[in-house]
């Protein structure tokens, strides 16, 4: 799989398309589907509370169009994270379940397309205002490619 690449620029602090000479920079890992995986907002669910002052359910409007699957309709296929459900929640130890939950919902396609055998997730509190994550993708070469960061929380 070879996405455009997405590279984190610290002095915008976005994600950001790289340049290779004249040529777009390629991401041939993971690294590139899962920043779109868990940065994109997922639309809600029917009984996700909405955040304080929220009115829309957010995603994508493809999240409501089935796709064809070997020639049978099949479900839409959901991209992005529900993680901004979270943004208004307190910084507790007792959140961070279900930031892994939400986190592994939005990268389970990696295990379910074949590009992981399992995930390895983990989420910290490191420091007043900051939420770090930890992904560890298995691939089926034995090979585990990691991938994580640090948002800020709560601010």
């Amino acid at each position: 799989m070879t996405d455009i690449a997405l590279i984190w620029n610290a002095d915008i602090r976005e994600w950001d398309i790289a340049l290779d000479g004249a040529d777009l920079l390629m991401d041939d890992g993971l690294q590139t589907a899962a920043v779109l995986s868990l940065f994109c907002d997922r639309r809600a669910a029917a009984d996700d509370v909405l955040p304080r002052g929220a009115t829309d359910k957010r995603g994508w409007w493809g999240d409501h169009v089935p796709t064809l699957l070997d020639g049978n309709i099949a479900p839409p296929a959901r991209i992005g994270s529900r993680m901004w459900l979270l943004q208004q929640e307190r910084q507790l130890p007792s959140l961070l379940p279900r930031v892994k939950g939400y986190l592994a919902e939005a990268l389970s396609w990696m295990v379910d397309a074949g590009f992981a055998t399992s995930l390895d997730i983990s989420a910290s509190f490191p420091r007043k205002g900051w939420l770090a994550w930890q992904v560890l993708a298995h691939r089926p070469d034995g090979g585990v490619t990691p991938f994580g960061g640090q948002i800020p929380w709560g601010l």
